[in-house]
C-alpha cells in the first residue's frame, strides 16, 4: 500500500565543486560532486553512469539515493590555431553508492582512459570529445563514449 502523497514529498539536494589548474601546457580538472534524496521512488533516484559523471559504464548503471562522483582529468595542449584546439586527455573516474551492502563512503566503481577534446573557437562552446574508458573496478562494461561539450 502506498500513499500518493508520500511518493511526490521528498528532498533533494545536489552539491558540486569543480577547478581547474594550468601547468604549462597541461590543464588538470577535477569536479566532485555529492547528491542525496529521501525518496523511496525508484525515478527520484540519482542515476550515474555515462560521458557525464563515470565514463567506462553505460548511461544511468548505478542507481543510489546517496552518491559520491569524483572525476580527475589532465589535459595536454597538442595543436592549437586560429580555428582549432586539440587536447589529449587522461582521466580517472569515481562513484561511490549506497548500493546494499556498501557504504557511502567506500568506493563502488572507477574507471581510466584516454581521449582527445576538439575545440573550435569560432563556434561558441563547441568542443567534440571522445573518449575510451576502461573499467578497473566493478568491470562489467567497456566503453567508447563521443559527445559534445565537456561536462567540467
Amino acid at each position: 500500500h502506498s500513499n500518493r502523497s508520500e511518493q511526490n514529498d521528498f528532498i533533494s539536494s545536489h552539491f558540486e565543486v569543480s577547478s581547474y589548474t594550468h601547468w604549462g601546457d597541461l590543464l588538470y580538472a577535477f569536479r566532485f560532486r555529492l547528491g542525496m534524496t529521501d525518496s523511496k521512488v525508484l525515478q527520484y533516484w540519482n542515476y550515474l553512469g555515462g560521458l557525464d559523471s563515470i565514463r567506462g559504464f553505460v548511461d544511468n548503471r548505478f542507481a543510489s539515493a546517496h552518491y559520491w562522483n569524483f572525476n580527475n582529468e589532465v589535459r595536454k595542449f597538442v595543436s592549437e590555431d586560429a580555428n582549432y584546439i586539440f587536447q589529449a586527455a587522461a582521466f580517472l573516474d569515481t562513484v561511490g553508492i549506497n548500493e546494499a551492502g556498501n557504504k557511502l563512503q567506500n568506493l563502488h566503481a572507477a574507471s581510466v582512459g584516454l581521449g582527445g577534446r576538439l575545440i573550435l573557437p569560432k563556434f561558441y562552446r563547441v568542443i567534440v570529445r571522445l573518449d575510451l574508458a576502461q573499467p578497473i573496478l566493478k568491470k562489467d562494461s567497456e566503453s567508447v563514449s563521443v559527445g559534445i561539450q565537456q561536462f567540467f
